[in-house]
């Protein structure tokens, strides 16, 4: 027992330390209770902005409480679906997503997709689910289900299902799949061309080299016999300048290729550049029984700057050609005409008229290809590399021309080419013929 003013002595002081460590407390307990609604506010903040975020990159996106069944539609083409207040049931959105927005074939994939029942076991097996389909307008969607949520029992709580249209990056893939087979393709056809194109160069060159080689023998045979061994040596020239030809086709051709041609640009006598092949080529004309004529049908400059080699190469191919391509009694015309001018040059067309065999008007573009010929009887019947006219499109084309023809089959070809030369500057009128 305590005498009474002991104890009451003591009273305020006790009550006012309780009253202060119980207030302490309660502070301590509010301060940490507002921490923890803090950080639970910044999280859901967080993922708020991260949804959000997420939502602009996609056109569909739910968020879904997988225990409850429910859906939060955060963002849809039609605005009116995300301002319901209460959440939608995860049946009722599949139904309306399957109805409207997926095209018949891809509905019940759609459908078994968005099943909850098996959606936590299907993400534990495969964190990557994804599921593409298209819309009634053939659009392409790519459907991605993210978990969000756990509870404490580590149960899958909810998932963030979003839908991206990946319609033109699936049309890139498509084009760059074609792209890829048809370089395939093409490169499988160069091949068989190539190997082609050495089978016949095999036969080609061993054609005047077996007559080079048997002429020569002849030759030796017949020593004594001048007249004979003329003859012989003639052929074997002839045999030679066709040799010489050909590897000269597959030198430019190789040339072109790694981009090792250079043009000159020099002034050149134009006027005794066509007289050469005048007599050239009307001689050899003359030779197969064919009539050849070189037409001027406007004034031309005497003198004119450009590359008079590869000019001659182009005019050669073309001629060669005709040559080749025209029967006796027929005829070949070289058309020379002016285009047209200004201060600095001079635009020409050179038109190479035969009555040939003429060309399919479906193959007016293969025949400019490399090692290529109109179809097998051409390369029969008339042999050669099939470069010669690859070649004129490549000369004309670094000229800064351009190549076209026009054919009737059985009645002739006109192939033209447009090329522009520089003009020698003078004083007074240039000298025209």
């Amino acid at each position: 027992m305590f005498p009474d003013h002991a104890v009451y002595n003591s009273r305020n002081t006790i009550i006012l330390y309780g009253t202060l460590i119980y207030m302490a407390i309660w502070l301590c307990f509010a301060w940490l209770r507002a921490q923890q609604s803090r950080r639970a506010l910044e999280k859901n903040s967080e993922q708020a902005r991260i949804i959000s975020a997420i939502s602009e990159i996609y056109c569909f996106t739910f968020l879904v409480n997988v225990q409850r069944g429910t859906v939060r539609i955060i963002k849809h083409p039609e605005e009116q679906l995300m301002k319901r207040e209460r959440a939608w049931s995860m049946n009722e959105v599949v139904r309306m997503q399957a109805e409207h927005n997926v095209a018949p074939d891809f509905r019940e994939a759609f459908i078994s997709y968005c099943d909850l029942t098996t959606l936590a076991q299907r993400l534990k097996e495969n964190p990557n689910l994804t599921l593409e389909f298209r819309d009634p307008k053939e659009k392409v969607y790519l459907m991605t289900t993210l978990p969000q949520n756990y509870d404490r029992r580590g149960r899958l709580e909810s998932v963030l299902m979003v839908t991206q249209d990946v319609t033109a990056e699936k049309e890139r893939e498509r084009d760059y799949q074609l792209q890829l087979k048809k370089t395939a393709e093409d490169a499988e056809r160069a091949n068989i061309v190539k190997t082609d194109f050495l089978r016949r160069m095999s036969h080609d060159i061993r054609t005047p080299m077996n007559a080079i080689i048997g002429f020569t023998s002849l030759a030796a045979t017949h020593i004594d016999n001048k007249e004979q061994v003329l003859d012989y040596l003639k052929k074997i020239s002839t045999s030679s300048q066709h040799l010489l030809s050909l590897i000269n086709d597959v030198l430019d051709m190789s040339k072109i290729e790694s981009g090792k041609v250079e043009l000159r640009h020099e002034s050149f006598n134009f006027r005794a550049f066509l007289q050469d092949f005048e007599n050239l080529y009307g001689e050899q004309a003359k030779s197969k029984g064919i009539s050849y004529e070189t037409i001027l049908a406007s004034d031309l400059e005497v003198q004119i700057i450009g590359d008079s080699l590869r000019l001659n190469q182009v005019l050669s191919n073309l001629l060669s050609n005709a040559l080749k391509f025209t029967p006796a009694k027929g005829m070949i015309k070289l058309r020379v005409s002016k285009t047209g001018e200004d201060q600095e040059n001079v635009y020409l067309r050179f038109e190479v008229i035969d009555t040939g065999c003429g060309i399919a008007e479906e193959n007016y573009d293969k025949i400019f290809e490399s090692f290529e010929q109109e179809n097998v009887d051409v390369t029969y019947k008339y042999g050669g590399t099939g470069l010669g006219l690859s070649i004129v499109k490549r000369f004309t084309g670094l000229m800064g021309g351009g190549i076209h023809v026009t054919s009737v089959q059985g009645s002739g070809s006109t192939f033209t080419v447009d090329l522009p030369f520089g003009k020698i500057k003078e004083s007074g009128k240039p000298t025209r013929f």
